[in-house]
């Protein structure tokens, strides 16, 4: 049922072929391009408060979400709500890909937000020595459109250009926080595999505590009193999270 709400739902979002190659001419006109975008790549970012971030990156050829070409990200180089930086990140880690297989940058980059996420994709983009790709910035409520040359765009809400990256910015948020979901939920079946953590604890667990990380550092007082468990329950739980660390190192030194 979530796969076939999912499909529906991507089929809802799709853009008539019309207004998408519409779209794209509005684009070439509005931003100044060269030539119509025939591949956008949109960027966004996703966390619970702070913790477990990931970015997402996804591809519109002519219009057209092109699925195959999507691209998962865990943020590893920022702590905290700080999506600017994880937007730089998510960027380089890109176009250091592009580099490196040789393949040509999209014709448009567009994140999600505003000015400091377009400055961080620049600035990106600007760290390797690259010209391209253009980057612009959709921000929500006002779709206010942000430019490397400082305007602020604000076209007809019926208006091709914009449908198309409201659809790329929509599709970008998506499969961000479809990524989140997917990793929570590996964790809770992880935490239920400890004696006495059901799948009610396990939820009530990942409310006061987000991610691994932030459970690991908690002491095992801290996990009793903060998600209301059994001292026991919490020390078994913190033995478990200990050998699973310890197993971890080990993988990872071989």
């Amino acid at each position: 049922m979530r796969n076939l709400r999912a499909a529906l739902e991507a089929r809802e979002r799709r853009l008539p072929s019309r207004v998408a190659e519409r779209g794209l001419k509005e684009l070439m006109e509005v931003l100044s391009l060269p030539s119509p975008p025939l591949r956008i790549e949109g960027v966004d970012i996703s966390h619970i408060r702070g913790l477990d971030t990931v970015g997402s990156l996804v591809v519109f050829l002519d219009g057209r979400p092109a699925r195959s070409f999507y691209r998962r990200y865990l943020i590893k180089e920022s702590r905290g709500i700080n999506d600017p930086a994880a937007v730089e990140e998510v960027v380089r880690r890109r176009l250091e890909r592009v580099v490196r297989e040789g393949e040509g940058p999209p014709d448009l980059l567009l994140v999600d937000g505003g000015i400091g996420q377009l400055t961080a994709a620049v600035r990106a983009r600007e760290s390797m020595g690259l010209k391209g790709p253009p980057v612009v910035a959709l921000a929500k409520r006002e779709e206010i459109i942000y430019t490397e040359r400082g305007e602020k765009l604000l076209l007809p809400r019926s208006s091709p250009g914009l449908l198309l990256l409201e659809a790329v910015r929509d599709e970008a948020h998506r499969f961000a926080v479809s990524h989140l979901r997917r990793r929570r939920g590996k964790l809770k079946s992880l935490l239920q595999e400890v004696k006495g953590i059901g799948e009610v604890r396990a939820k009530r667990l990942l409310e006061e505590f987000p991610s691994l990380a932030e459970l690991g550092e908690a002491s095992v007082e801290e996990i009793s009193i903060r998600a209301a468990l059994p001292r026991e329950v919490a020390s078994r739980l913190k033995t478990y999270l200990e050998d699973l660390e310890g197993r971890r190192g080990d993988s990872g030194s071989k």
